[in-house]
């Protein structure tokens, strides 16, 4: 068996979310509507009909339960592995994309200003950003002397 238990909100590339084409299926551990495996006792204040508690257990092809819901996209930080055979897979993953503890983020899809916002948060400096800020700071210095000749000529 390959399943992980979601910790957080996912888009994934699961073969039933089809539209025209495959489109990511978006599930939220936090939404009742999404859990596939609802646990704890039905909520009175929905009529019975909701549950208190539940959860979204995803897996591989073929290698998971009736209700599991089959995806194909990488695993990633917000994927808790619930078996032998999703830890490992868990592993590959994390040492091929470099995974860090605590990341809730994976290399795999982010956007160059993913990378610059990470680079930022971890005052990280990258290779041009000094020499972006030094002419940022020609361009001011030359804005004011623009700004105190122009308003010196008024009568």
């Amino acid at each position: 068996m390959a399943r992980w238990r979601l910790t957080e909100a996912h888009y994934l590339d699961c073969p039933d979310s089809y539209w025209e084409q495959m489109v990511p299926l978006h599930l939220n551990p936090k939404d009742p509507n999404d859990w596939n495996y609802k646990t704890g006792d039905r909520d009175i204040s929905q009529g019975g009909n909701a549950f208190t508690d539940g959860q979204i257990i995803v897996c591989r092809e073929g290698k998971g339960e009736k209700r599991d819901i089959v995806f194909t996209s990488s695993v990633t930080p917000g994927m808790e592995p619930l078996d032998d055979e999703a830890k490992a897979e868990t592993e590959e993953t994390k040492t091929k994309l470099e995974w860090r503890d605590g990341d809730m983020f994976f290399a795999e899809g982010m956007t160059y200003a993913d990378t610059m916002m990470m680079k930022l948060a971890n005052r990280e400096e990258s290779p041009g950003l000094t020499e972006a800020l030094s002419m940022m700071a020609q361009v001011m210095e030359q804005n004011a002397k623009l700004l105190a000749a122009l308003t010196s000529r008024r009568p």
